[in-house]
């Protein structure tokens, strides 16, 4: 179309001035007037009008146009004056008693809406204060699970992670009864409450049909449209806060869950760790128990020991402390021997005379012995000392033979074992051979 119009703007630019359409015919036949025509018809107009006005004027110079006037004042002041008695008599008779009437309506109306308000805003407030009372609760609920989670390491018992684990339980148990009062409470506020604002609308209502009060078929009409309004924002207030309370009831097993998981892992760990340090449970009881029943054995061994030590030493302190005389020691004097040891069966083994002397120096020996194996394993010496008071280190010492003070030195012992052991091999072979 653009383009058949730009066509046919150069088109007529060609011919001229002079319209044409678009397939370029003439759209006029002439553009010339007769001046003659317009001048003969304008004339003839004018004429025309000159002589209405002169003819309107002769009439209208015949009429008393202020006589006229002044008529239609007095006449409209007298209906006025008429109408004003009629109008007074309206307002007192019937206007302003029924004026006051339904000013009356209005403001019962009116009074009733702000208490429906009043008590509906009341409702949303109660709910919202349910909805953070809630929360206040959950984030208590939280806390003190994280409380008793940062406590977890202070048990050193079981039954006291288990106090933990009740005492969690306990909160968790709370925290569920509370939402679940919070639930019915919404419930209540979303069914029972509204519908009680819903029947005081249709009292109010039906207060207006019984007629005691004077209202009108409109003001019923009008009212009823208000109090369907009012019941309509009132069902959905319903909808709402149900819907508020269903959420939270869908979230309360959420709500209790997540910080439950995280308190039930810390609480694992917790026992786990405990019953690995403790020793405590089927997994780890079994090592503590044995180490137990390896710690009893060592401390009566340990007991043992310093009883037979004292045993020891009392007997040495005994036969140190028997007096001597010129012909000797008196055999009945001597204390009784002891039961952890006795040095007489060496003699009688050795086929040597026993001696009160060697008697003295073999358990005077034993109870050297016996101190330096005991101190080195207690660590009781000092480290320039270890070596010194090792029991390797004390002296072999002759207690049979009087004629020597010291034992041979372990080459020499291993020495005299290997040469005894060849004459013990000899003999047998010299026995074989004669059996032979």
């Amino acid at each position: 179309e653009a383009a058949e119009t730009a066509d046919a703007d150069e088109e007529a630019e060609s011919h001229g001035d002079e319209p044409v359409f678009a397939d370029g015919t003439h759209a006029l036949d002439t553009l010339s007037f007769d001046h003659g025509w317009f001048e003969e018809n304008l004339a003839g107009l004018r004429d025309a009008i000159f002589q209405n006005l002169q003819s309107q004027k002769r009439y209208l110079d015949r009429v008393d146009i202020p006589a006229a006037c002044e008529e239609v004042r007095r006449d409209l002041d007298q209906r006025l004056r008429r109408h004003t008695n009629r109008k007074g008599e309206v307002q007192v008779e019937w206007y302003v008693p029924r004026y006051g009437t339904v000013s009356k309506h209005k403001d019962k109306f009116e009074r009733h809406l702000i208490s429906v308000a009043h008590k509906c805003q009341d409702q949303d407030d109660a709910v919202e204060k349910v909805l953070k009372e809630v929360e206040e609760v959950e984030e208590k609920f939280k806390q003190d699970l994280e409380s008793l989670q940062d406590r977890l390491g202070e048990a050193e018992t079981l039954p006291v992670l288990t106090s933990f684990e009740r005492q969690a339980s306990d909160l968790l148990s709370g925290f569920k009864d509370f939402c679940k009062s919070a639930v019915k409470t919404l419930l209540e506020l979303s069914s029972k409450a509204p519908q009680a604002l819903q029947k005081d609308n249709q009292a109010f209502l039906m207060m207006c049909k019984k007629g005691e009060e004077q209202y009108s078929e409109p003001e019923i009409a009008y009212y009823g449209g208000e109090i369907q309004e009012l019941n309509q924002t009132l069902d959905e207030r319903m909808q709402q806060r149900a819907q508020k309370a269903h959420e939270l009831e869908g979230q309360i097993d959420e709500k209790c869950k997540a910080p439950m998981q995280v308190f039930s892992e810390a609480y694992a760990a917790a026992v786990e760790s405990l019953c690995a340090s403790k020793g405590y449970g089927r997994k780890y009881g079994e090592p503590r128990r044995k180490a137990q029943e390896r710690v009893r054995t060592l401390i009566a061994r340990a007991k043992t020991v310093g009883a037979n030590i004292e045993i020891l030493l009392d007997y040495v302190k005994s036969m140190l402390a028997l007096p001597i005389e010129e012909g000797g020691i008196e055999v009945a004097a001597m204390p009784p021997l002891p039961r952890i040891i006795s040095i007489r069966q060496f003699f009688k083994r050795g086929g040597e005379s026993w001696t009160f002397p060697a008697e003295c120096l073999g358990m005077l020996y034993v109870a050297v012995c016996t101190m330096a194996e005991l101190g080195t394993h207690l660590g009781a010496f000092k480290e320039s000392y270890v070596s010194k008071y090792e029991l390797s280190a004390v002296p072999g010492l002759r207690i049979l033979r009087e004629d020597a003070c010291l034992m041979p030195s372990s080459d020499e012992q291993q020495e005299v074992h290997r040469k005894a052991e060849a004459a013990k091999k000899a003999l047998s072979d010299n026995s074989a051979e004669d059996r032979e």
